[in-house]
């Protein structure tokens, strides 16, 4: 009976796991990650198919590549729909000829059972049928009957826990290049949108090249 109960847990976990992957990837196409955003010279200009937090990142181990690791989401107890399992969207302002992360709309769960934990907690209010609350809401007390907390941590806070508040990150980590350009703001605009290709040496600006 004991075994039973697990393998009806299991795979009701790997059912509204699978159900809220389809949901969000359906939502957003897997290709369609949201661009970073840079301030350069007191424009605001948007950063082309380049994330430089993924190269900090790297140093880091995070869930899924490593089990039962920290996991980091956009929005808290959603999933993103891409490829990218550590999908954030990052700020950034190029000033002194050096790169800053100013800011990430991110936050980081201790691991995959308290994500888990809150996207099920939030999909009670949603759910009609009093079977499935029924499930949920067991599956719920099992989880924290295990010891499963939230501890949900902003990104920033959980990746430079000693920075001082609203003051920037040196990119030291990231060298290449970055290929920003300006958005044209509406339609009636006359303004050409600037485009610019940098490239950098562990956080410093080594040349930039207007396209």
């Amino acid at each position: 009976m004991f075994v039973l109960m697990r393998t009806s847990r299991r795979l009701l976990r790997s059912s509204f796991f699978i159900l809220l992957s389809w949901l969000f990837t359906a939502l957003i196409p897997a290709y369609d990650r949201i661009p970073d955003i840079v301030l350069y010279n007191g424009s605001i200009f948007h950063l082309n198919n380049t994330y430089p937090f993924d190269s900090f990142l790297a140093g880091y181990q995070l869930y899924p590549k490593y089990g039962n690791a920290p996991m980091m989401v956009t929005r808290r107890g959603q999933m993103d729909g891409t490829e990218n399992p550590n999908f954030h969207i990052a700020n950034w302002i190029i000033e002194d000829e050096r790169l800053y992360l100013s800011s990430i709309d991110g936050f980081v769960y201790p691991n995959f059972d308290a994500w888990y934990l809150e996207s099920i907690e939030k999909s009670l209010d949603s759910i009609n049928s009093e079977d499935e609350r029924r499930q949920l809401t067991i599956e719920i007390s099992h989880l924290k009957q295990k010891g499963v907390r939230l501890h949900v941590v902003n990104a920033m806070d959980y990746f430079f826990p000693n920075r001082i508040p609203g003051q920037p990150i040196f990119a030291y980590w990231f060298s290449g290049e970055l290929d920003i350009r300006s958005q044209i703001q509406n339609s009636y605009t006359t303004t050409k949108p600037r485009h610019y290709k940098m490239t950098f040496f562990q956080g410093v600006l080594q040349s930039v090249k207007p396209l």
